[in-house]
């Protein structure tokens, strides 16, 4: 705090110490508007974690309630867009008859429409961030695709995400078995 007078010795020592008293003030005012807006940050994310495991435990007991794994796998594209606030979500399943991710779920407006290359084949192992999860069996992150030296971009991949608009990308593989086409069914989220 700085003070200003337009006259000579305007200000004494009592000044100076009145002065101080305000700035002490002033920094408490201050900690308590940071503690402030860190207390509703907190109580956002613990909301967010909150609704995150309310989500997750009602999948669980829908899996164990449910017959049908194309409803489970499509229920969960969906709780992830919503949770994680995204503009869409899928899940690509590994047909080794193609060595390829297939296109299987998808929920969200940049998912909407499934692209030539996803109806023809799929990612292959490696290809893109959803490959490189899968070929890597670990999670993959990039904050802007199209920038990244990580990926290929000369392939049809790159020409999705750059006329959805998409720019920040997470993938995880399934475990196991899980992230694998059984070849006598096809999956429910292909045209949604």
């Amino acid at each position: 705090i700085t003070v200003y007078g337009d006259k000579p010795d305007a200000f004494g020592q009592e000044d100076a110490g009145l002065l101080a008293a305000m700035a002490d003030q002033a920094a408490v005012a201050i900690a308590n508007a940071r503690l402030i807006d860190e207390l509703e940050r907190s109580r956002t994310e613990i909301a967010r974690r909150a609704d995150a495991e309310r989500t997750l435990r009602e999948i669980a007991a829908t899996v164990s309630a449910i017959l049908e794994p194309d409803e489970v796998l499509q229920r969960i594209v969906d709780e992830t867009t919503r949770l994680l606030e995204s503009d869409g979500a899928r899940i690509d399943l590994y047909d080794p008859a193609i060595d390829a991710l297939r296109w299987s779920y998808a929920a969200g407006e940049t998912m909407a429409v499934i692209p030539d290359w996803a109806k023809a084949g799929g990612l292959k192992p490696g290809q893109a961030v959803v490959g490189t999860a899968f070929a890597e069996q670990r999670a993959v992150h990039t904050d802007d695709y199209l920038v990244d030296d990580r990926f290929v971009h000369d392939d049809p991949a790159r020409e999705f995400v750059a006329s959805t608009g998409i720019r920040s990308v997470v993938a995880v593989p399934l475990p196991g078995e899980a992230g694998r086409v059984d070849p006598d069914r096809e999956p429910a989220g292909i045209g949604r």
